[in-house]
């Protein structure tokens, strides 16, 4: 992360270096986020003997109203800006929640199909 300052006061051409430079980092991260849980999960399914189940989805919608309830007793006793924080939080889960529902899904979703690729060790 650079701060505006920072980043504003080099010419433009190395402002371009900068940016490349976080875009780099940031899917570099990307990668690790996606790759290594997979690793540690099957580490600790095979040395550990730890079987992953899915969360209840009734679990998770209380958990979500749960949390709700939170963020507005917290808007109702806090400050304007936490409203607007929070405000800003709900359009933003508007829009994900368009992308997520659909676009996001399929890709994940098709990963998941078990299709035995030459190579491939057995799961």
């Amino acid at each position: 992360m650079v701060s505006r300052p920072a980043f504003e006061g080099p010419p433009t051409d190395r402002q371009e270096v900068i940016r490349a430079a976080c875009h780099a980092r940031h899917e570099d991260m990307k990668v690790e986020c996606d790759l290594l849980p997979g690793r540690a999960m099957e580490t600790l399914r095979i040395d550990h003997e730890v079987e992953f189940r899915r969360m209840n989805r009734d679990i998770l919608e209380a958990s979500g109203r749960a949390a709700g309830e939170v963020i507005e007793e917290s808007c109702h006793t806090g400050d304007d800006i936490t409203r607007r924080i929070r405000d800003s939080d709900l359009a933003s889960r508007a829009d994900t929640m368009r992308h997520l529902g659909f676009n996001a899904q399929v890709f994940p979703n098709a990963r998941t199909i078990d299709v035995p690729l030459p190579g491939q060790r057995a799961t």
